[in-house]
């Protein structure tokens, strides 16, 4: 029969004076709030002051999203069947054809809290913004993967045109290219030489004597030389 383990050797510390007290209201901040239901899509009402706009560019869009992946993201609603949060998907269902949606009813929310969180929910997650190089990765897989699985690109939300933005703005410069960079600085800096050449020709005409230009040549090669000149 085995042993039951000793206790640790080492004192456990003290709690520190700031250690955070549980809130009781901290238990279900990390919980869904509202009831998950299944309602008629004719029974849900738009909120009229909903401020964002949907083209039916968009809806369509919507509604190819939940016919490829299903309808994973439930619209959000109040006690009497007013949208809250999903108006596109409540559109896209219609399109659809659906008969009944999955909504979570949202009844902890007072009015003030309810007409806040409509514009929350649409605004914050416009705040947020995308890392270029994983994009432009993530982009380049899919647009050889999905292809085999019969699936269009264009269900990422992505248009061909802007996926061919993304993608070219990644490419490694071309010897066609390089060769026009180079020829562009050499233009530039030849314009820069001339420029400068023009100053000091209209400065000897000014100058009274020799020593007077050569003085001022002088000053002239060092600005040039100098690493902080900007033409360097």
């Amino acid at each position: 029969m085995q042993s039951s383990p000793k206790p640790s050797q080492f004192p456990v510390p003290p709690s520190p004076s700031n250690t955070h007290t549980p809130n009781p209201d901290d238990q279900t901040r990390g919980q869904l709030q509202g009831r998950i239901e299944t309602v008629a899509v004719s029974d849900l009402f738009p909120n009229p002051r909903n401020a964002r706009t949907h083209s039916n560019k968009l809806i369509t869009q919507i509604a190819t999203s939940i016919d490829t992946f299903g309808f994973n993201n439930p619209i959000l609603v109040g006690n009497d069947n007013d949208v809250i949060a999903g108006h596109g998907r409540s559109q896209a269902g219609k399109q659809l054809g659906l008969k009944t949606v999955p909504v979570v009813r949202l009844d902890h929310l007072s009015d003030a809290e309810k007409r806040a969180y409509i514009l929350a929910d649409n605004k914050i997650a416009l705040n947020a913004g995308w890392d270029s190089e994983l994009l432009t990765i993530k982009l380049g897989e899919l647009t050889d993967l999905l292809p085999k699985f019969d699936l269009d690109i264009k269900v990422t939300g992505f248009e061909m045109g802007k996926i061919d933005l993304v993608l070219s703005d990644f490419e490694e410069p071309s010897a066609s290219n390089a060769k026009e960079d180079k020829l562009l600085t050499l233009l530039s800096l030849s314009a820069v030489i001339f420029g400068s050449l023009a100053r000091i020709a209209c400065s000897v005409v000014t100058l009274a004597t020799p020593k007077q230009f050569s003085f001022y040549l002088i000053i002239r090669l060092r600005v040039w030389s100098s690493p902080t000149h900007p033409t360097m």
